[in-house]
């Protein structure tokens, strides 16, 4: 299943992945989004589908993972539509049709963190953030100068 995410928590336009669930979220460049940061862990989280519905797994990351305002650690929840989730600084929504998940795609976009962080634009920042979406035509986008990469791994 592919599924399309939006990192929300930057300044600049909203800016789109796609994936292929199951997929694995960290800073490792094992995974199949990377995002460049040190509080995220190498393997921080995990999307996948079941029983028409998108989850997300937290793979007993060091900062755990945020679901609609909760943090979850070493556990496993639903994301509904259009929900909210963060791993590190980063923010993403989701979005997709229910009916539609056994094919569909999922959705998510980036602005600027709760807590400050530039996650675009802006040299200021006082951590970097990278952030990459593996795929199979091995897109980068660059969310800042300074902040923010995506890049997907190719899909075999």
């Amino acid at each position: 299943m592919k599924v399309e995410i939006f990192v929300i928590d930057c300044e600049t336009a909203s800016n789109r992945v796609l994936l292929l669930l199951p997929a694995v979220i960290g800073r490792g460049n094992d995974t199949d989004l990377v995002i460049a940061h040190p509080e995220v862990s190498r393997q921080h989280c995990r999307l996948f589908h079941f029983q028409n519905t998108v989850h997300i797994q937290d793979l007993n990351s060091l900062n755990g993972t945020v679901v609609a305002g909760r943090k979850i650690k070493n556990a496993e929840s639903p994301i509904l539509p259009e929900e909210i989730f963060s791993i590190g600084p980063v923010q993403f929504q989701i979005r997709y049709r229910r009916q539609d998940i056994s094919n569909s795609e999922v959705s998510g976009s980036s602005r600027k963190s709760k807590n400050g962080t530039a996650l675009s634009g802006g040299s200021n920042s006082a951590s970097s953030l990278s952030l990459s979406a593996h795929s199979a035509s091995n897109q980068s986008l660059s969310l800042g100068a300074s902040s923010v990469k995506m890049r997907k791994r190719a899909v075999k």
